[in-house]
């Protein structure tokens, strides 16, 4: 009996020897993989900080992709201080990021130069889906690479014509269409009423903030894909046929009364509601050109008002340059999340930009409209009950600034004097639009040569 008791015992030790001895091997064998399992850094160029990136993008890739950590190397300053293309690819070549955020003029420029990676043939290796992405923003950044797809932005920026269905219906005028012109939205806001005071008062267009004709004229020409002036030789432009017909528009526009100027603001009141000086959304007027965060203004507006009386809401793709009734301006991306090509963690960078980009991520933002309008097209066309499927309708392209504030020996403030001065006389009958023309011409290319001159001299 003790014999077979202590061979037993001597079982027991050894198996415990041997459980010990497993435990410490494991111990040590995941604490070995755990030091070679180390996380990949990835170093994202971005235009704020480390935590904007984490709450636009970070957070919800690093709970996708656990073995990889985000740097942020921000841009902010640069902006701030006053940038140059020379600073910014002095910075990128310093910094060596592996993930540049871009906007869209330096996309074109940087894909120009070999600086980014093609994502083309990565997509095709990973059967990565580019069908359900917006086509035209696809086109776009392919002909702004020479033919080869150099980023992808998981959102866009982009104006349609709003209506309210309502005011139409009451007031028995036909419905906007798709491709309508600034001509053709003007002549359509005109058979509005424009007599009554105060609530009682309709407008047949508005915009968030009151209009005046600057701005009209700005929005016109942006439209056309004008500018004032030839940024390489120097020279007002806004003695030509084009220029004619945008001014003429805006005239026609403020001599109509279709929208709210400026002087009377006052005729909704002003209560501690933002939206309650919107015409547009209080149910006051009968269009507007916007983007698609209108909707979360209206919804916003219904919420927050007490007794507001929603309405029913159109949207058609527009307003369209005359010249280009199949494309659409005011068009823009902030957020093209393209490839170093001197990136040193390249396949993690091609993590980070398929993530952002595909279908995963565009479900989760959709909840909202705060980033735009999402690039992947199967998600969802419509927030709130509104359709979205006009935004998407014409092919997209880029807006000229008509402020042009970086040309130098060009004082924006000085020349926007000269026209409020000359159209003021054109309002009241003392000149023609041909001839205040011609003096903005004349007067602000003086001033222009006048500081190139100043400029040689030094």
């Amino acid at each position: 009996m003790l014999r077979e008791f202590g061979i037993m015992m001597s079982r027991l030790v050894l198996v415990s020897s041997l459980l010990s001895l497993t435990w410490t091997l494991t111990g040590c064998t995941n604490q070995e993989n755990s030091v070679n399992k180390s996380k990949t850094t990835l170093k994202v160029m971005y235009y704020w900080d480390k935590e904007s990136l984490y709450r636009q993008y970070g957070n919800l890739f690093v709970m996708d992709h656990p073995d990889i950590e985000l740097e942020v190397v921000s841009t902010a300053l640069l902006y701030k201080n006053g940038v140059t293309d020379k600073i910014i690819e002095d910075f990128i070549a310093k910094e060596k990021p592996d993930v540049i955020f871009l906007g869209t003029e330096k996309y074109g420029s940087m894909a120009k130069n070999g600086d980014l990676v093609d994502l083309t043939p990565l997509a095709e290796r990973d059967n990565y889906d580019l069908d359900t992405i917006f086509p035209g923003m696809i086109r776009y950044l392919k002909n702004e690479g020479g033919g080869k797809l150099f980023g992808l932005a998981p959102s866009f920026q982009s104006d349609a014509i709003i209506y309210n269905a309502d005011l139409f219906e009451k007031y028995g005028v036909e419905l906007p269409h798709d491709g309508m012109t600034w001509k053709e939205l003007i002549e359509l806001a005109g058979r509005f009423p424009t007599h009554g005071e105060g609530d009682a008062r309709i407008f047949g267009y508005s915009q968030e903030t009151p209009l005046d004709f600057e701005f009209m004229r700005f929005m016109i020409g942006g439209t056309y894909g004008l500018q004032l002036l030839n940024s390489d030789t120097r020279e007002l432009t806004v003695n030509t046929d084009a220029w004619r017909d945008v001014f003429q528009l805006a005239l026609d526009a403020t001599g109509s009364n279709i929208y709210l100027d400026t002087d009377k603001s006052d005729f909704i009141s002003t209560g501690g509601n933002m939206y309650e000086k919107k015409p547009f959304i209080m149910g006051k007027a009968a269009m507007t050109t916007s983007g698609p965060y209108i909707f979360s203004q209206l919804k916003d507006a219904q919420e927050t008002i007490k007794d507001y009386k929603p309405f029913k809401v159109g949207v058609v793709a527009g307003p369209v340059d005359p010249a280009e009734p199949d494309k659409i301006r005011g068009f823009s991306m902030v957020n093209v999340s393209s490839i170093y090509s001197k990136a040193q963690n390249k396949e993690a960078a091609w993590e980070f930009v398929k993530f952002i980009n595909g279908e995963k991520y565009a479900k989760i933002k959709s909840r909202t409209l705060n980033d735009g309008l999402l690039s992947r097209m199967n998600v969802s066309l419509q927030f709130d009950g509104h359709s979205l499927e006009a935004f998407y309708k014409l092919e997209p392209k880029m807006s000229n600034s008509t402020i042009m504030t970086n040309v130098p020996g060009f004082n924006y403030t000085q020349y926007l004097e000269l026209q409020n001065r000359e159209i003021g006389l054109v309002m009241e009958k003392e000149k023609s639009l041909e001839e205040a023309l011609r003096t903005m011409q004349e007067e602000g290319q003086a001033s222009i040569d006048l500081a190139k001159r100043n400029e040689e001299q030094k």
